[in-house]
């Protein structure tokens, strides 16, 4: 087994893997965030069958997110897993902090691999039938929010999601959703704002676009007309990130490994 960078010509065999998850990605998906400058995807190869497992780093300058950590399931309890993450990881040792979200029954894979948990958020899917006004769009103030929420700047990651998925701002106050309306795994997220009810009116209006049972990763529990699907628990590597719980409302779920 070999571990390596993947470049475009994987891109295939990585949409085959994330398939087995169900994860809806497509080549242009890959393409998109490759077109970023800060996707990289380590890959594990396996000689016969070709690409054996993945992780995605995504690099927001002092600090890296790993996502989509995958191994193919006719090679799992090998250790791939963790070689692929601890690769990873020592690619980014320089970095203020490396995180990651991981779903709840998964957290004790990343906590042996020397990390701490730093909270725990909820995937959560809409029901239907709220409403929340916000209005098409948002501007560069609306965006710098980001880098207010959760201690990092990701301009060329906003921007990308911001021409391939359906932004909304609120009516009133700085914040911003992405719509990811896709038809098999809708999501909404990052979802941000400077107070509550302008929070609460774009995350149901960001989720109405989406539909029913569109997704969201959030800090907050018990929101109505939404059903708690998973445990999702916040970890890291260095260190701890910041969220800010007061003004995020959804976390965008393409960080979710």
């Amino acid at each position: 087994m070999e571990i390596g960078t993947a470049s475009p010509k994987d891109f295939p065999a990585l949409v085959r893997l994330t398939s087995q998850e169900g994860w809806n990605y497509a080549v242009e998906d890959f393409n998109r965030l490759w077109s970023t400058g800060c996707m990289e995807t380590v890959v594990a190869r396996d000689g016969a069958s070709g690409v054996a497992g993945m992780v995605t780093v995504l690099d927001y300058g002092e600090v890296a997110w790993l996502s989509n950590v995958v191994v193919r399931r006719d090679l799992r309890g090998m250790g791939i897993g963790r070689a692929l993450v601890g690769e990873a990881v020592s690619r980014n040792r320089r970095k203020r902090t490396i995180s990651l979200l991981s779903y709840g029954d998964m957290a004790g894979f990343y906590r042996r691999q020397g990390f701490s948990e730093a909270g725990d958020l909820e995937l959560v899917r809409y029901t239907g039938g709220a409403g929340g006004e916000a209005k098409e769009g948002a501007g560069g103030e609306d965006l710098a929010l980001d880098g207010v929420c959760f201690g990092y700047r990701r301009p060329r990651f906003l921007e990308m999601m911001a021409r391939e998925h359906l932004t909304l701002s609120p009516t009133s106050g700085r914040g911003f959703a992405f719509v990811r309306a896709d038809p098999v795994e809708p999501m909404v997220g990052p979802v941000v704002a400077e107070d509550r009810e302008a929070g609460l009116g774009l995350l149901y209006a960001a989720l109405g676009r989406g539909g029913v049972g569109c997704g969201a990763v959030t800090p907050h529990r018990g929101l109505e007309r939404t059903e708690a699907v998973a445990r999702v628990v916040r970890l890291y590597i260095g260190e701890r990130p910041i969220l800010d719980a007061g003004r995020v409302y959804a976390l965008t779920g393409l960080e979710l490994g």
